[in-house]
């Protein structure tokens, strides 16, 4: 009897403390609010802060999901929480300060720093080279700080200043960053990466690897410094751009749209049971996904369909339903459409997209249209994550014990699953090859086009387009960034002042250099070309350009069909530039080859 008092007493006592604790924790928390205030707008502004896309990047995979009641995709953090919160403090007003322990505890669930098996496939190759340096230098104790925001600052008067970052500024451009004292004779390694010239049989390309360098301290200094020059014009493009977004997104009016959008890597159809032959063989058909993100409403599309072509006219096939929707749901009170979408050469930033955007907005009824790309390497976004859920369902699917066998199946299983805010379209054949019928056998270029990050229309047949996005006068043109105006009579001009944009007379000289400029910025190394070889017509890919030749790796046609496929030894020679015929598209995926468009095999034809 006297032990079970014993144990009653016991749990009585702690019962006790516990409930004390518990009321001093609420007499906190109560204190803590009173001398806060409402901690509502402190977490949305923390929240709002770690989901920019320059602090963490949305992980696309179908596996990469966090939450047991709410399901979201993932995203992880691109610096550390100690770094992310010292940018917070200043950025935010003095009324949100928040210390590294209340700023943590704010954080979303589903921003996560990254793991070990969180492979990150699209890094940057500057940010990344420069990032071995920092990470070399810092473990010999050199430099002050493994930040970059910090090392720019150390080198510029102001990391948002166009002339600072790009080094023309006469007060910093010679500034360097200073470093801790060490013996410049010390022997170093490090790793970059490189394009390294692979040799094989009689032929050389090149292909990317990373590499191991041997040197002395000096060498991996000077060499940390160049990258670290050469990457701030880089760094203020990526942040600016993001910038931008954000503001079109916060800023947005009610006769404007926002698109973000990109291509999901197609889908390959599945059944739940495969025979050997059909999982081994090339029976397996595939679907293409085009994921939006349109920020009126914060509702989402993926337009699905059977046809693998990536291309420009198949991009704008994808987003008619899309636009269309948007506009009957605003009452047609939409007149305004600004797309966001990483720079693919292929799909989204070439002349053909350009002409495309000058004519085919306008027969939808829009008055004005931008088209704004991300930073080179710093593409990834909202978009990529619809494509994640979508495939992710679909596997679920197949898992239950059902068959995907064709895109149409993938289409109709994702209708009837009624997924909220994600609405799907189907696009065929036909509706492609509308787009594939707009475009004129010849279309003016786009001088420096690979550059370009945004580019504007105002009326039918005419493009204004510059190096970086601005919006500081929208919808009138601004004079920021010097755009330039294209016509449908292949002139490119420079526009004279933001109000006319009138271009100044050219000379026969400037005029003549312009063309010769073309010319090299069309014939580049991963171009596809038709070359001319003993008078017949190849499809190849430039590997290499060596003064007037150009290293030409070809594909071989099959029983003069349009089907081409790489042969099983390398047939790769060089070429003069006179036995260069045209640049074309990227070829297809057809089966277990590859077939031209229709235009670029009319053009192969007729060589």
């Amino acid at each position: 009897m006297r032990k079970k008092r014993r144990r009653v007493n016991t749990f009585r006592r702690n019962n006790q403390r516990l409930v004390q604790r518990r009321n001093m924790d609420k007499r906190a928390d109560k204190k803590t609010q009173t001398k806060r205030g409402n901690t509502g707008q402190e977490k949305k502004q923390v929240e709002s802060f770690l989901l920019r896309d320059e602090n963490s990047r949305l992980l696309p995979g179908k596996k990469d999901i966090i939450g047991r009641e709410k399901k979201m995709q993932r995203r992880v953090l691109a610096k550390s929480l100690v770094d992310l919160h010292k940018e917070y403090l200043q950025t935010a007003g003095p009324h949100l300060r928040l210390s590294y322990r209340q700023f943590v505890r704010y954080r979303p669930f589903y921003v996560t720093e990254a793991k070990s098996n969180d492979r990150n496939t699209c890094a940057c190759y500057q940010h990344e080279n420069l990032r071995l340096l920092i990470d070399t230098l810092s473990q010999r104790g050199i430099l002050p700080s493994k930040s970059l925001s910090d090392l720019l600052s150390s080198i510029t008067c102001n990391t948002e200043n166009l002339k600072c970052m790009e080094r023309t500024c006469t007060e910093c451009c010679f500034d360097e960053c200073q470093l801790a004292t060490h013996n410049l004779d010390d022997r170093a390694r490090w790793e970059h990466w490189a394009k390294e010239d692979v040799v094989v049989g009689d032929k050389t390309y090149k292909n990317w690897v990373k590499k191991t360098e041997n040197g002395t301290v000096k060498g991996l200094v000077e060499e940390f410094q160049k990258q670290l020059e050469g990457i701030a014009i880089h760094q203020f493009k990526w942040l600016h751009q993001a910038k931008k977004f954000r503001h079109l997104k916060e800023h947005l009016k009610e006769n404007q749209m926002v698109l973000h959008v990109d291509f999901s890597e197609n889908y390959a159809c599945k059944l739940n049971t495969e025979i050997q032959s059909f999982h081994f063989g090339g029976n397996r058909r595939q679907a293409s996904i085009h994921t939006v993100v349109a920020c009126t409403g914060s509702q989402s599309y993926a337009t699905i369909s059977d046809s693998v072509s990536h291309s420009e006219r198949a991009v704008w096939a994808h987003l008619k339903p899309v636009a269309q929707d948007i506009m009957e749901k605003s009452g047609h009170k939409i007149d305004t459409m600004h797309v966001l979408s990483d720079g693919p050469v292929t799909q989204y930033r070439n002349k053909a997209n350009c002409y495309l955007l000058s004519s085919v907005p306008y027969t939808w009824g829009l008055n004005r249209v931008t088209w704004n790309y991300s930073e080179r390497a710093h593409g990834k976004g909202a978009p990529d994550g619809v494509g994640g859920a979508v495939k992710r369902m679909a596997d679920n699917h197949v898992h239950g014990g059902q068959d995907i066998q064709s895109p149409k199946d993938l289409y109709d299983f994702l209708i009837q699953k009624e997924v909220p805010n994600i609405q799907f379209k189907w696009i065929n054949e036909a509706d492609i090859q509308v787009f594939d019928e707009m475009l004129p056998p010849s279309v003016p270029k786009v001088p420096g086009i690979l550059t370009t990050h945004q580019i504007l229309s105002f009326s039918p047949g005419e493009i204004f387009y510059r190096t970086l996005s601005c919006f500081c006068r929208y919808p009138e043109m601004c004079s920021c960034f010097s755009p330039k105006k294209m016509r449908p009579d292949n002139r490119a001009e420079e526009s004279g002042s933001s109000e006319s944009f009138e271009a100044q007379p050219k000379s026969p000289e400037s005029h003549n250099s312009g063309k010769e400029m073309e010319e090299e910025e069309e014939y580049t190394v991963g171009k596809f070309v038709i070359v001319k070889y003993e008078n017949k017509p190849f499809v190849g890919q430039i590997t290499q350009i060596n003064e007037e030749h150009f290293a030409v790796n070809c594909m071989e046609q099959v029983s003069n069909k349009n089907i081409f496929k790489w042969p099983a030894k390398q047939d790769c020679i060089l070429y003069s530039k006179d036995q260069l015929v045209s640049v074309i598209s990227e070829p297809e995926p057809y089966q277990r080859a590859a077939q031209l468009t229709k235009y670029d095999w009319l053009l192969f034809n007729e060589v």
